[in-house]
């Protein structure tokens, strides 16, 4: 006896259905991290770099750069009166600066004398979280966790779902793959965990959607953040060297193949290169852990 088809309308309501339920796991996770006061719950105290991204993500939001002073210093003891604890900062120069009484266009370098200071992290994801920082306070940096958390999880539902997974399985392979798991933890560290993690999910599921320049520029990035999430764009620069379907390994497949892969290459280290050259523009040092760099309590 043949086996029947699903019916289409069933076929469209477990897809439905799946995905209120997604929705439901979201509206949780975005409602869990905006509501959590998080200097009151870590009794005012930081741990990890979390007193780094808090301030960089502060300095962002309220100066739009990336120096720490005073300024800085006050707004942290406002919500953690014993400061920034395990704060990395570096001294550097050469960074540019907006300066009125400089002339046009009002931009000159700073001065080594100067002896300003400057967070000594990748500032992608205080950068990427600063608006909700601005319109959130403090409670803006878990919520960009929340929010980061949540759009993985769908990415990974619909990269399952194209893959011809049932709705359901594919809902509860997402969830295992990143509820159940240490992953919720770092909802609550202001650090970037969940920011590279978001950057990784979405970068293999723009390469599994036919869009590998844009998986570049993600992975790039992911890069930047930490240079070890550039293994993760193995298949990225591996695929196009591998013969096609119903094709054998040919000299003209492989150059093509090479080509291409060079290509994404290209558009990888221009994407990581280019957060370099604003590191430059900002501090006057391409390295963001490089110079002169202590750890302050």
């Amino acid at each position: 006896m043949a086996l029947e088809e699903t019916p289409a309308p069933a076929k469209r309501d477990g897809h439905a259905g799946a995905r209120r339920a997604l929705a439901v796991v979201s509206l949780a996770l975005v409602a869990a991290t905006l509501g959590l006061d998080l200097p009151r719950a870590s009794q005012g105290e930081f741990w990890g770099d979390g007193a780094t991204y808090y301030a960089m993500a502060w300095s962002l939001a309220r100066d739009l750069d990336l120096r720490f002073d005073a300024g800085d210093l006050a707004r942290v003891r406002a919500e953690y009166p014993s400061g920034p604890q395990g704060i990395f900062l570096k001294r550097a120069s050469g960074g540019l600066t907006v300066d009125a009484a400089a002339g046009f266009p009002w931009v000159r370098r700073v001065r080594p004398d100067e002896g300003r200071l400057y967070y000594a992290k990748a500032f992608a994801h205080p950068l990427a979280a600063a608006p909700l920082v601005a319109a959130f306070g403090t409670r803006g940096l878990l919520l960009a966790n929340g929010l980061l958390l949540s759009g993985a999880l769908w990415l990974a539902f619909f990269v399952l779902r194209r893959r011809g997974v049932a709705p359901w399985p594919a809902l509860s392979a997402a969830v295992a793959l990143l509820l159940f798991t240490v992953t919720p933890v770092y909802l609550v560290w202001p650090t970037p965990e969940i920011f590279g993690l978001a950057l990784v999910t979405a970068g293999l599921a723009a390469w599994a959607s036919g869009r590998p320049l844009l998986a570049a520029v993600l992975f790039g990035v992911a890069g930047y953040l930490k240079p070890p999430n550039v293994l993760m764009a193995a298949p990225l620069g591996l695929e196009p060297l591998l013969p096609r379907e119903g094709e054998g390994l040919t000299a003209a497949g492989l150059s093509r193949g090479l080509r291409e892969s060079l290509r994404r290459g290209l558009v990888l280290v221009l994407a990581a290169g280019s957060l370099y050259g604003l590191n430059v523009a900002l501090t006057g040092e391409l390295n963001y852990q490089g110079g002169e760099r202590k750890t302050f309590h």
